[in-house]
């Protein structure tokens, strides 16, 4: 992109006095911005995102992840065009918290832009909501059974919250039963009680059902359940 620069010169008019005329000239000026992926956010592996950016004065643009913060480099698309201002990403099945993103112009790669800090892609077990009817009401309970965390339970605390719990009792380690009826989660060996929430109501346990982190996409309609235990807040 061309950027008018103005400047003042001083020139000699027919041997008169020199006269300061005001003349133009140009520059050229290229930039890029990324505007994705959110460090604060955890994304899927093997999910579709879309990396984001926009640019001043490029043609096409090169992009670039890095699975541990910068020291290795592995190239996602040499030439995508840069009017596109965006491209579609399927991330790795390899967990990492150290993920960068570096975009670039394609004939320019000193003009660049990197994530401004590393972002996490994390395994993660997948509800589609619109299969479980259970799920579509606020306080409804769906639970599951023999997944890659284990026997667990998707909450819907909100219109566009949700809650997974491990239906494993934290006492001796039985599976827990949603009795829906009762609404509460009850263990079959010691008789252990879990309200609605996995928060605890009757021992002889002492602590809540585990509580694992989530993410709802709104737009899929989907739960995302990560391995990474969190404090229940029961």
């Amino acid at each position: 992109m061309k950027k008018s620069r103005r400047n003042f010169i001083t020139t000699t008019l027919f041997g008169l006095a020199s006269i300061p005329l005001l003349t133009e000239c140009t520059e050229d000026v290229s930039s890029i911005n990324l505007l994705s992926l959110d460090a604060t956010q955890l994304y899927p592996a093997g999910s579709i995102q879309d990396i984001r950016w926009k640019y001043l004065g490029i043609k096409a643009v090169r992009i670039e992840f890095s699975p541990n913060a910068g020291e290795t480099w592995e190239l996602l698309a040499a030439d995508i065009p840069a009017k596109e201002q965006s491209w579609r990403w399927q991330l790795p099945t390899t967990p990492t918290r150290f993920g960068l993103i570096r975009i670039s112009d394609a004939s320019n790669r000193l003009i660049q832009d990197v994530s401004a800090a590393p972002f996490s892609i994390q395994t993660a077990y997948e509800v589609v909501l619109t299969d479980h009817v259970e799920l579509e009401a606020i306080n409804g309970v769906f639970t599951i059974d023999n997944t890659p965390l284990g026997d667990i339970a998707v909450i819907r605390t909100g219109e566009q919250t949700f809650k997974a719990v491990s239906r494993v009792c934290p006492h001796a380690g039985c599976v827990t039963n949603w009795l829906a009826e009762s609404k509460i989660f009850q263990c079959p060996c010691h008789g252990s009680t879990f309200n609605n929430r996995g928060c605890l109501r009757t021992g002889p346990a002492n602590m809540s059902l585990p509580t694992y982190t989530v993410q709802y996409d709104q737009i899929q309609q989907k739960v995302f359940i990560y391995a990474i235990e969190i404090i229940s807040g029961c």
